[in-house]
């Protein structure tokens, strides 16, 4: 058997991603931060540049990836993302006081399509968030709604066209002591298009450290009998941001680092 690194570290910028999904949100919550986001402090410019190797005993084993960013005061970001030398991805987003992205855009990379172009608006409230997309011209071409749990987990998500007609539904009904939960999808007729079980741990953390990062923690996507744990270690700069990371991987079929972070960080002052 083969074990793949967890979506939570494979995703950890996931602005690639403007359109959502219940499992999205999910590693979005695992995530808890992005790159340009910091403890402490406020920045210029940050640069992040990490190695993957998501496979154990595979090859191609390792994938370059660099991050930048650019502030333009404490609200505005730009910048772009290389793998392997590659550009990739550019981006430009406004944060709000949460330093949550509330409008994006971007221009990823397709290499069946050449350059996607996409605009998400995004707004929050308590229980809930929306994503408005818009198209090239900049009229709306359809809206997602995602609603959350008491625990904060994504449970419904529902796509609307901008007429506000119903295009699709999700849903996720959590069985949380037995570590699973029921996703569906439904059309706009109310048609099933899909009903399966899928795990996820909604306990996967095993410690965190005095700065409230987690450093050890299980795969939340699979059962935990599987054996598969993750150990972070992190080094902090003067302010407390951390500036290098590293994901352990450990697995009944071995030990080996699948993930490597570094993160310069520019300070405004």
């Amino acid at each position: 058997m083969k074990h793949i690194i967890a979506y939570s570290f494979l995703f950890l910028a996931s602005g690639l991603y403007s359109q959502t999904s219940i499992r999205a949100e999910l590693n979005e919550k695992i995530n808890n931060r992005e790159y340009y986001q910091l403890a402490n402090g406020h920045a210029s410019k940050i640069v992040a540049t990490y190695t993957v190797d998501p496979y154990f005993f595979e090859s191609p084993k390792y994938t370059l990836e660099r991050w930048e960013y650019n502030f333009i005061g404490k609200d505005s970001v730009s910048g772009f993302a290389k793998k392997d030398g590659d550009l990739v991805y550019n981006f430009a987003f406004k944060l709000d006081a949460l330093q949550r992205k509330i409008d994006l855009k971007e221009r990823t990379k397709s290499y069946l399509s050449g350059w996607i172009l996409s605009h998400v608006k995004y707004t929050y409230k308590d229980a809930f968030k929306d994503l408005h997309i818009y198209k090239a011209d900049g009229t709306l071409n359809y809206r997602v709604r995602v609603a959350f749990d008491s625990l904060g987990n994504p449970n419904y998500l529902a796509s609307l066209d901008a007429k506000n007609n119903f295009q699709a539904i999700a849903l996720a009904e959590y069985q949380y002591d037995q570590k699973y939960y029921n996703y569906s999808i439904m059309n706009a007729t109310g048609r099933v298009l899909l009903e399966e079980v899928q795990y996820y741990n909604h306990d996967y953390i095993i410690q965190k450290n005095e700065k409230g990062d987690v450093v050890k923690m299980y795969e939340p996507f699979e059962p935990v009998f599987l054996g598969i744990i993750y150990l972070i270690d992190y080094k902090y700069d003067k302010r407390g941001n951390w500036t290098q990371k590293k994901v352990t991987t450990q697995t009944p079929e071995g030990t080996w680092v699948s993930l490597q972070i570094r993160r310069k960080i520019s300070y405004v002052d």
